[in-house]
């Protein structure tokens, strides 16, 4: 089945404190609101056109293995794999709206028009209240269109101090 955005309200990410309020029972927190760019790890599987994708403001492109996890009708799990290629993009944050939708882990930002999903953490918060946790850098979900691609490069800068990048498995402990 085939996700679509519903309508949301938004707000510009650079003028977001740490807090914001989805609804009073739902937040995104921010990790560094004050932080100007926020990194966009892009992934799509080798067969994917979005992995062939190239663009100037790609700081840099890898392959990766993608693993993914299955439930069975009966609650059997199990594991597939596909190769693929992880493109990074530093966007500055006044290019990016929080779409304000209750989420569980899937944030949602429109970049040039465009609804991208993010891959991240959620849980609980307290008091019966959850949240989805937005840090510096942040992946989508696999094989976005190449229209969203796109929209996220053009919006894309290049020269930030993210550059060189290092991936979390490149990075000393």
């Amino acid at each position: 089945m085939k996700w679509e955005p519903k309508p949301a309200p938004v707000v510009n990410m650079a003028q977001c404190g740490k807090e914001v309020e989805i609804d009073p029972k739902n937040f995104i927190l921010i990790e560094h609101p004050d932080e100007p760019y926020l990194v966009i790890v892009m992934g799509f599987e080798s067969d994917h056109a979005g992995a062939r994708f190239t663009h100037p403001n790609i700081v840099r492109s890898r392959e990766k293995k993608f693993e993914y996890k299955h439930y069975g009708q009966s609650g059997n799990k199990w594991w597939t794999s596909h190769p693929g290629t992880e493109h990074v993009l530093v966007v500055p944050r006044t290019a990016i709206n929080l779409r304000l939708v209750e989420t569980t882990g899937y944030v949602e930002i429109e970049i040039g028009g465009h609804v991208i999903r993010l891959n991240n953490s959620w849980g609980s918060w307290g008091k019966g209240t959850t949240a989805d946790f937005l840090y510096d850098e942040v992946g989508t979900c696999v094989n976005h269109p190449v229209a969203d691609l796109k929209a996220v490069a053009n919006a894309a800068v290049r020269g930030t101090h993210f550059e060189p990048y290092l991936f979390y498995d490149e990075k000393e402990p």
